[in-house]
């Protein structure tokens, strides 16, 4: 019997990291027998009404469309056992806290609400945990001018404002003659404490960082003695990586002008430390250009990204929109994208997945599951040319393959007029979480059912036959599988979030036939976790729930 010991590394982002394209979705593709479906114990039949108002979806078509498609679809978490929307309500930040079926925690605010005015009307858009289980929320104020000016807010695990941050519990800059005029979208916590946040210029199609210090304090150390870096792109999003490091991903405005005359979505990452990652792209930055494909020729097309999650073998996936002309009137269509870790596409992901679209709607989210597939969520109008988007939700092969085993249509969810899903998340247990929205009416926050990984393994990686005893594992864990035909066999662990956790060395070579490894995982502490067993080009997957 071979023995595998599984190493933690602290860096779990070890392994190739890649980005390309995938034009994702055509209308009316079968995709076989259901397989996803809306939890009917969460909320009422599978949703809660947020009483949140957000607009989104596709905006005007050209040529009066504006980057920030999806930019007002407030945010979404699920973190420590509990479910995070925030928004703006009357002019004040609005957060909600539900349990995970959906109720309200009682233990937060009034009843699972919190409501925090400032001086002047405020609006929450972004939010982040901390260790420490406080909560940060960023947005705007409006000046009397109705300019926007930084919002922030922190709050104890209670929803009560910390009087250790900011100006009991708040900072805000409400005139922008003192400050940048801003937009303020999404937050991080870095791994020194402080936040970084962005922040968007809507006239003028340019994005800021802003960095501010553990007590909430504008940070002059962050860049230069500024708390301000400016960036030359329109970003829609912010993603903190395993290992600290972050992502930023939106649109190329690098050479000015309007929307239409811009042909890239660009993605920056970040050190740890809120610095450009000098081994990204050219000084951290990259720009990747999505196809259309019209009447069988390909040619660039303007590319918007709106969200980012990273496969279990380093590689990112990047979810937006590409500007298509399928008739004489240009339109969206939704887009998936890859990048390598150097910052440049993935032409092979690109060359295999790139198709004519016939519907126009775009995707802003995107998650990995533990076993690299791939779980999309954006809007879709149901015709070519239709103006009515509805909720999309699908699933894709790590290798980019629509999964037919997912749902039976890509219209799963509310329908509606355009705001689409606008987040999503995975629970441990393979449920969906998606937020989003109809119209200009209240975003509802939904659940639904899948399992993990049945539709994704070809036959032959089935006859692996992969089991994992004792489990719940206490201790020595034996792995039984049966090898089709000899092969170097490995074995990696990862949580629920996709975080790689342990990884052997290097592979065992073992012959065909039925075959055994042990597994020691006395350093990994009590929770869920996920079993990849390689074996050549064969891959499968099971639970490893471990207790002490």
């Amino acid at each position: 019997m071979a023995e595998l010991l599984l190493i933690n590394h602290p860096d779990r982002s070890i392994g190739r990291v890649f980005l390309s394209l995938l034009l994702a979705l055509p209308l009316g593709q079968a995709l076989g027998q259901s397989y996803v479906r809306p939890d009917a114990s969460f909320g009422t039949n599978g949703s809660v009404n947020t009483a949140l108002t957000g607009s989104g979806g596709i905006e005007a078509e050209p040529p009066h469309a504006r980057p920030s498609t999806f930019n007002n679809q407030k945010d979404f978490m699920l973190a420590n056992n509990r479910l995070w929307v925030c928004g703006g309500g009357n002019g004040s930040f609005v957060v909600k806290r539900y349990l995970l079926d959906g109720t309200p925690d009682a233990a937060f605010g009034a009843n699972g609400t919190v409501t925090t005015t400032f001086p002047l009307s405020a609006e929450a858009n972004g939010m982040a945990l901390q260790p420490d289980g406080k909560l940060v929320v960023v947005g705007k104020v409006l000046s009397r001018f109705q300019d926007a000016g930084l919002a922030v807010a922190r709050y104890d695990p209670t929803g009560v404002l910390d009087p250790g941050f900011g100006t009991g519990g708040m900072l805000y800059n409400p005139d922008p003659s003192s400050g940048p005029f801003m937009d303020t979208r999404k937050v991080v916590v870095l791994t020194n404490g402080s936040l970084l946040a962005t922040f968007n210029y809507p006239g003028s199609y340019t994005s800021r960082l802003v960095a501010i210090t553990a007590n909430g304090q504008l940070d002059p150390s962050f860049n230069n003695n500024s708390p301000y870096q400016a960036l030359s792109d329109y970003i829609h999003n912010i993603v903190q990586l395993a290992d600290g490091r972050v992502l930023l991903v939106g649109d190329d405005f690098s050479a000015g002008g309007s929307p239409n005359s811009r042909a890239g979505g660009v993605v920056y990452r970040l050190t740890a430390a809120g610095a450009r990652d000098a081994g990204f792209g050219i000084n951290g930055r990259a720009v990747i250009t999505g196809t259309q494909v019209n009447a069988g020729v390909a040619a660039p097309a303007f590319t918007e990204l709106f969200g980012a999650a990273v496969q279990p073998d380093g590689r990112i996936v990047v979810a937006g929109t590409v500007r298509y002309d399928q008739t004489s009137t240009p339109s969206n269509a939704p887009a998936l994208l890859r990048l390598n870790a150097d910052g440049t596409p993935d032409a092979a992901f690109n060359t295999a997945t790139t198709r004519t679209l016939y519907g126009k709607g775009g995707l802003q989210a995107v998650a990995v599951q533990p076993d690299g597939s791939i779980v999309v969520g954006g809007s879709l109008a149901r015709s070519a040319l239709g103006s009515s988007l509805s909720d999309v939700l699908a699933r894709y092969t790590a290798a980019g393959q629509v999964d037919g085993t997912f749902t039976p249509n890509t219209q799963l969810g509310y329908g509606g007029s355009g705001n689409g899903i606008s987040s999503l998340t995975l629970a441990p247990n393979g449920q969906i979480y998606t937020f989003g929205g109809i119209g200009g009416t209240s975003l509802l926050l939904a659940r639904y059912t899948t399992a993990m990984a049945a539709g994704l393994i070809p036959a032959d990686e089935a006859a692996l036959q992969l089991q994992a005893t004792p489990v719940p594992a206490a201790g020595p864990v034996q792995l039984h599988y049966t090898l089709p035909r000899p092969a170097r066999v490995r074995v990696v662990l990862h949580d629920p979030l996709g975080r790689t956790v342990g990884t052997p060395p290097a592979g065992v070579l073992q012959a065909a036939g039925t075959q055994t490894l042990r597994l020691d995982t006395q350093q990994l502490a009590p929770g869920l976790y996920f079993c990849t067993l390689e074996a050549g080009t064969l891959r499968q997957t099971v639970r490893l729930p471990v207790a002490r």
